[in-house]
């Protein structure tokens, strides 16, 4: 199997990359091919097949079940 090496890797990237291996219960280099395959991953799925489905499934969500802050508040947190 092949292997790559990586060369000057931001302090700060690595530390981010090991604190997820752990939460994720993986070695460093499995949390690295992890995140390699889910960003190569090809999407079989067209734009227009992704906005039938949202649509598709809009009026099971009730109108009022997040608010426009709880949203934001959910965004602002989930930023390093």
């Amino acid at each position: 199997m092949p292997s790559i090496t990586l060369k000057n890797i931001p302090d700060a990237l690595y530390v981010r990359l090991k604190r997820a291996a752990r939460a994720h219960h993986r070695s460093l280099n499995g949390e690295v091919l992890h995140r390699l395959e889910a960003s190569l991953k090809t999407d079989a799925m067209s734009a227009g097949e992704r906005l039938e489905r949202l649509r598709a499934v809009q009026p099971d969500i009730p109108p009022d079940s997040l608010s426009l802050d709880e949203i934001l508040a959910a965004v602002e947190e989930g930023r390093p």
